[in-house]
């Protein structure tokens, strides 16, 4: 039989073979579509059982311990042993909307550890006795493949109630992060977008362990992730801000407010600059860019000094002549230009004239 296909007269209508049955279905298909409106959805086996579990109402109860705390009437911290489910559900009754920030670390779901059916707190060998998969002896009976789906809509069923409980919690200025890796990082963004709104997420922060597995089939797995979403980004972003202090940072303010504070009628701003740059020039642990902050404005902040030249394209940039805000003079224009263009630097002037 030749490897060639056969030859079709597309002018013979006759030479045509149309599969009848194929076009059936999917005539059905599109019917079916229509009639239920379909529409992209996130959901799993589980999801209608852990929407239900989120709206159940506790029957647990907080106990004091005394005897195991410290300074418990005076204390204004709060650590609660149980399970974290009907915790969640109990700090609804006080805390309704009033956490600023929540972290939590769930099982990363790796098919190692355990899996989470009703309790979730069966083993998986007990799990999989449950469902037949393992005979009384331990032999195994069916492959437990991750594969196999039950991994993921069942992770997915323990997260979901204690994320929406989570979300309640939080203030309207809130945020919640979570710790996850390349398991379920997936899912659970997808998941956080239904809980929170994709207009809500606030980013992902990314940790690289640098110690990958040396027997992965593919790219190796090595990181892990905080992934944060707030209960409204427009609030968080008005009282609130992600910061984080560069190396060093603090060790260099404190010494400059310490000299900034020797100012008096003997020791100038020109001495205190004098002294933090002889300082932060001496060490020798701070990078060239942590240096490159030497100078003390008026009010004690650190600044460092940038060129106004342009780098390149001269012909691109301005080269009008500016006043010099404090001597009213103008200033000379650098060979290649201002750094900025003409309109931009015109603006700032006018800025600066109408202040």
């Amino acid at each position: 039989m030749s490897d060639r296909p056969e030859k079709i007269n597309l002018s013979d209508v006759h030479s045509r073979q149309v599969d009848t049955d194929l076009l059936n279905e999917l005539r059905d298909l599109f019917v079916k579509a229509e009639e239920q409106k379909e529409r992209y959805d996130f959901t799993w086996n589980g999801k209608a059982k852990a929407y239900f579990e989120a709206a159940a109402p506790t029957t647990k109860t907080l106990r004091a311990q005394p005897e195991e705390s410290v300074n418990f009437e005076g204390s204004e911290n709060l650590f609660i042993t149980g399970d974290n489910l009907e915790a969640l559900k109990l700090l609804q009754e006080s805390y309704l909307g009033k956490i600023d920030m929540i972290y939590i670390d769930p099982p990363y779901n790796t098919g190692k550890d355990f899996v989470y059916q009703d309790n979730f707190k069966k083993t998986k060998k007990e799990n999989d006795l449950s469902e037949g998969i393992l005979d009384e002896e331990g032999d195994r009976l069916v492959k437990n493949e991750k594969s196999n789906g039950r991994y993921h809509s069942d992770w997915l069923t323990m997260i979901y109630p204690r994320l929406k409980l989570a979300r309640n919690l939080l203030s309207d200025s809130g945020i919640i992060f979570v710790s996850i890796d390349e398991n379920e990082i997936a899912n659970l963004e997808l998941l956080l977008t239904e809980i929170f709104g994709e207009n809500n997420l606030a980013g992902t922060i990314v940790w690289d362990k640098r110690n990958p597995k040396g027997d992965s089939k593919g790219v190796s797995m090595q990181h892990e992730y905080i992934v944060a979403a707030a209960k409204n980004i427009n609030i968080f972003s008005e009282f609130k801000e992600f910061k984080r202090p560069k190396k060093n940072a603090e060790i260099i303010l404190n010494k400059s407010k310490e000299i900034f504070k020797k100012i008096n009628d003997k020791f100038t701003l020109s001495d205190a600059n004098e002294e933090y740059r002889k300082w932060i020039n001496s060490k020798k642990d701070l990078s060239g860019g942590e240096k490159a902050y030497s100078k003390l404005d008026e009010k004690g902040n650190v600044y460092r000094e940038v060129s106004m030249a342009a780098p390149d394209k001269p012909e691109k940039r301005s080269h009008r002549p500016l006043t010099h805000p404090l001597t009213g003079k103008q200033t000379s224009v650098p060979a290649k230009g201002w750094r900025y263009i003409d309109k931009t630097v015109l603006l700032q002037s006018f800025k600066s004239t109408i202040k």
